[in-house]
């Protein structure tokens, strides 16, 4: 009876194993309950079981099977458990932890599976992914390479050992890896060559291999005749090391295939305006502006130009409509951005003159006046807000920087929703390392219930200070912005990162996370900021 009862239960099990290979888990575990009735203490039937209920979705059954079989092993008084055995049941339950959402006690489990199995390949492959997933990459690495074989590499294994070096900031590892995939040496039917040349030019870009990561973006763009994105960012690899020729001639291919695409038409219109062709830039602007009237910095872009090119009637018009249309926040980012892109242009297009300072010492003259003026109208009107913070906009540029802070609080004082004060003020504060003041005004201003998308790259910065890049990312995504305003966001938070003397480890963990989580390059150079 008893061998009959054995037979038929393997007979269940040989039956759930082929159904488990076809995919067909539900009918699997049907097959496995059968067996686990007939022989409650039958090792296989236990662990076959729970990967069917794991496979069909349920963990906390599987776990449920795992503990009977545990008990079971108890009660039996078995002295000594095959070893691999006790691995499989380990990792079947890390597996179902995981999903139950208990990814410490998955580890845990893991871990007692690998020091049973030192070179269980599955435990380990999986114990690496959680301890990436935990920061703790370099952990991964010890794992992955007890079992990496550099003579004969499982395609697989050599991916996910790239992922982690690339975690663990081990970038040049990481193209190792990455390039011996490419090259064939491990071949992998699943992997997209396109994506995979995609990470190793943006890799190498990291890592300043400029003339490397070019040859792939060429041989990509090659490839993928209509790519508008791919363009872009190869155009701004050469921004970022001042091949202007390149760059223009990426993105006006990028324009040939979408004339109205926005991102290229930025793109052009910034360059431009950086190399002094402020009439080309111009058009550029004037065509966005039309096409995106909600865009700020396309009318921005526009007005600097007019004023660049001495055509000040238009300027005066632009700039009448332009306060308009956009808030003061909206309005002061978006001229504010425009300028610092238009100094170059304008350096470069300067005529030389006898005395360098003049026109610096005429700026600061004007600069004074309307100080001076300022503050005697502050002395009859008090109350006014604005006239606290504009004051405070002429005291940051003549450097009496805490004369600003004075005036910047007293404008919030008398309305603390005011939204270009108080990111003025927060950005002093974090610039001077006071954090805690920034982050208590912060929370203030945000009590007033303000549009979160004008804070949104100030409250990520902060964010990426505390370590929270991954809230950082999900606070940008969340803002609602479209893709050319997300970018200028992303370079944003990245500018004041540096100003506010962020950790350079941190700023690097930003800027892979920005590419990889939201897709956007960080155009503007920072290295000299560095």
């Amino acid at each position: 009876m008893t061998c009959h009862r054995r037979e038929k239960t393997q007979r269940l099990l040989d039956r759930a194993a082929r159904l488990m290979t076809l995919g067909d888990a539900p009918a699997a575990a049907a097959l496995t309950r059968q067996a686990v009735r007939l022989e409650p203490s039958h090792d296989r039937a236990r662990l076959l079981h729970a990967q069917a209920l794991l496979a069909t979705g349920k963990p906390l059954e599987a776990v449920r099977a795992l503990n009977a079989a545990a008990w079971y092993d108890q009660a039996a008084d078995k002295l000594s458990i095959n070893p691999a055995d006790l691995s499989e049941r380990l990792v079947v339950r890390a597996a179902a932890q995981h999903q139950i959402g208990e990814p410490h006690m998955a580890a845990r489990a893991l871990h007692d599976a690998v020091d049973l199995s030192p070179r269980h390949n599955t435990a380990i492959r999986r114990l690496a992914a959680l301890l990436i997933e935990q920061g703790r990459a370099d952990d991964a690495i010890e794992y992955l390479l007890c079992i990496h074989d550099d003579a004969s590499p499982d395609p697989a294994l050599l991916r996910m050992l790239a992922e982690a070096y690339e975690s663990a900031e081990r970038i040049d590892d990481a193209l190792r890896c990455y390039e011996q995939l490419a090259a064939g040496e491990a071949n992998d039917p699943t992997l997209d060559p396109a994506a995979l040349q995609l990470r190793i030019a943006r890799l190498m870009r990291r890592v300043d291999r400029i003339a490397d990561a070019r040859v792939y973006y060429d041989a990509l763009i090659a490839r993928h005749d209509d790519d508008i994105e791919l363009r872009l960012e190869a155009a701004n690899l050469a921004i970022e090391h001042g091949d202007d020729v390149r760059a223009r001639h990426l993105l006006e291919q990028a324009l040939r295939i979408d004339a109205d695409h926005p991102a290229a038409r930025t793109a052009l219109a910034e360059q431009h305006m950086r190399c002094g062709r402020f009439e080309p830039a111009a058009g550029c602007w004037h065509r966005l502006a039309r096409a995106h009237r909600d865009r700020p910095d396309a009318v921005a872009g526009l007005i600097v130009c007019a004023i660049t090119c001495c055509r000040h009637s238009l300027a005066e018009r632009l700039l009448a409509d332009f306060r308009h249309r956009f808030t003061a926040a909206q309005q002061h980012a978006a001229l504010t951005r425009a300028w610092r892109l238009s100094i170059p242009g304008q350096l470069l297009n300067r005529p030389t003159v006898s005395d360098r300072s003049a026109p610096l010492d005429v700026l600061a003259g004007v600069t004074a006046d309307a100080a001076r003026t300022l503050g005697q109208v502050i002395e009859e009107h008090p109350d006014h807000a604005d006239l606290h913070y504009h004051l405070a906009v002429c005291c940051t540029q003549l450097g009496q920087h805490e004369r600003a802070a004075a005036s910047l609080d007293r404008a919030l004082a008398l309305n603390g929703g005011y939204l270009a004060a108080a990111r003025r003020r927060i950005d002093d504060l974090m610039t001077r390392r006071q954090r805690d003041a920034a982050v208590a005004l912060l929370a203030a201003v945000l009590e007033h219930k303000p549009d979160t998308r004008e804070l949104a790259d100030l409250q990520a910065a902060i964010d990426v200070i505390a370590d929270r890049v991954d809230l950082a990312v999900e606070r940008l995504r969340g803002a609602g912005l479209d893709r050319v305003h997300l970018q200028s966001a992303a370079e944003s938070v990245t500018d004041a990162l540096y100003r506010y003397g962020a950790d350079p480890n941190r700023i690097h963990r930003w800027r892979r996370v920005v590419l990889t989580g939201l897709d956007v390059n960080l155009a503007i150079p920072h290295a000299a900021a560095a």
